[in-house]
């Protein structure tokens, strides 16, 4: 059916070659100043203006509405457009040194406008629909600066890209196939750097980076999936890879050398990155169903990991300090984590298996340390410990087991173990040095220990089995 709506087409539009009305205006002035024209359909437009220094123009415009007007300002540009099928418009405005600017268009409904000012910039747009009737893709971009490279590739039905660029050795890279995919890339500074690709159907991709040496790539495959990232400041790293359906990842990054990384796969999963502050790295990596991933990390080299496969998990994460590390890993259905830590050196980890899993973690002060590991069924864990040099490990495997501990003061220790149905334990600390160790095995078993003071023991063992 493409084939043939495509032969219908080029014999309308050879039919309308007798009715053509072409136009050329061109204004040289300089050396070394060069313009090629041909033009063939009808309802062609062609102006041009150069003045410099070695200029060189080629515009091919063939068959029905297309339209062109370039203006070249400068030293050593160049210019090269060509244009097939339908309404095709392409603008470009140079002026600099040793600019470059090359359109290619094929198809339907194309619209490209180039605009650079400054030393050295190139920019390449190719949009190209070669079968059926269908079409309309648009790219606009502007560089002012120094060094700025653009290129954008788009392919099929209704792509969009719009790239602004100013600064100093700015890059970006945008490739586009499928349908109604839209790329958005501002960027200002020195030494920003881009790559967005998409394909099949409507994804869209924001990329915003004001500083330098910031870096930021995305990946979007399948359908719907929707990326936003904002960067801040200098050395800050972005990668994105999306792919499945209606993906949502937004990652905001101020400050220096900090590294985000995100992974969705699947259906509807969604991820929110925040970080301010200096060599801060987060990892998100999420497949399946349903899952959402929001991580906050504000200071100094804080490492923040999330892992999440299976149906339904939700984890929220928040590192405020310096030196922080939190690792959450859930896999399969339901599992919620809630993990904050908030001065240096702290350490937690939370590892939730199978179904219905809960676990809440937090930790104030400094050099802290938690592990939660809970398997199989309705586990619920709450811990929080504050102050220094505390440290608290929670193993819980069964049906439906609970855990909760407050620790307050420095070096306290609390190891809680539990195996069989239904086991229940509470902790309190309040002091210093304190230790408190519960082992139980069995079903139905219940454990409450309360300690007040400094350098108490307390040790539970109920076994059942």
């Amino acid at each position: 059916m493409k084939k043939l709506l495509a032969l219908l087409l080029i014999s309308f539009l050879a039919a309308g070659i007798s009715l053509a009305q072409n136009n050329i205006y061109t204004d040289q002035a300089g050396v070394d100043n060069d313009i090629d024209a041909y033009q063939l359909g009808a309802g062609n437009d062609a102006d041009m203006y150069q003045s410099g220094y070695m200029n060189f123009g080629e515009i091919d415009q063939f068959l029905f509405d297309n339209a062109l007007e370039t203006h070249q300002n400068g030293n050593e540009n160049y210019l090269n457009i060509d244009q097939f099928g339908f309404t095709n418009w392409a603008f470009v405005d140079q002026d600099g040194n040793e600019n470059s600017a090359q359109i290619d268009q094929v198809g339907l409904d194309h619209v490209a406008e180039v605009v650079q000012d400054g030393n050295e910039n190139d920019a390449k747009i190719f949009q190209d629909i070669r079968y059926g009737i269908w079409g309309a893709n648009w790219s606009y971009s502007t560089q002012v600066g120094h060094d700025n490279d653009i290129l954008v590739y788009q392919d099929d039905d209704w792509q969009e890209s719009y790239i602004y660029q100013e600064g100093d050795d700015n890059n970006a890279y945008v490739e586009q196939s499928g349908f109604w995919n839209v790329s958005i890339i501002d960027q200002y500074g020195t030494d920003n750097k881009a790559d967005v690709e998409q394909s099949d159907y409507v994804n869209q991709s924001y990329v915003f980076q004001n500083g330098g040496d910031n870096y930021a790539e995305v990946e979007q495959v399948d359908v719907s999936q929707n990326s936003n990232i904002f960067q801040t400041g200098d050395y800050n790293t972005a990668y994105v890879s999306q792919s499945g359906q209606d993906q949502n990842s937004l990652i905001e990054q101020n400050g220096t050398g900090n590294d985000a990384d995100v992974y969705q796969f699947d259906y509807v999963n969604g991820s929110y990155v925040d970080q301010d502050g200096t060599g801060n790295m987060a990892y998100v990596e999420q497949h399946d169903y349903l899952q959402v991933s929001e991580m906050h990390q504000n200071g100094e080299y804080n490492d923040g990991n999330v892992r999440q496969y299976g149906f339904g998990q939700y984890s929220y994460m928040e590192q405020f300090g310096g030196g922080n590390f939190a690792d959450v890993r859930q896999y399969d259905d339901e599992q919620i984590s809630y993990l904050g830590q908030y001065g240096y050196n702290n350490r937690a980890l939370v590892k939730q298996y199978d179904v219905h899993n809960y676990s809440t973690l937090a930790q104030e002060g400094d050099d802290n340390e938690a592990e939660v590991l809970q398997t199989d069924e309705g586990h619920f864990s709450d811990l929080y410990q504050w102050g220094n040099g505390n440290n608290a490990d929670i193993t819980q495997s069964g049906l439906d087991q609970w855990s909760d501990v407050d620790s307050w003061g420095d070096d306290n220790n609390v190891e809680v173990d539990q195996m069989g149905v239904s086991q229940w334990s509470d902790v309190f600390q309040l002091g210093n040095g304190n230790n408190a160790d519960i082992w139980q095995e069995g079903a139905l078993n219940v454990s409450d220990v309360n300690q007040y003071g400094n350098g108490n023991n307390a040790t539970v063992v109920q076994d059942t089995f």
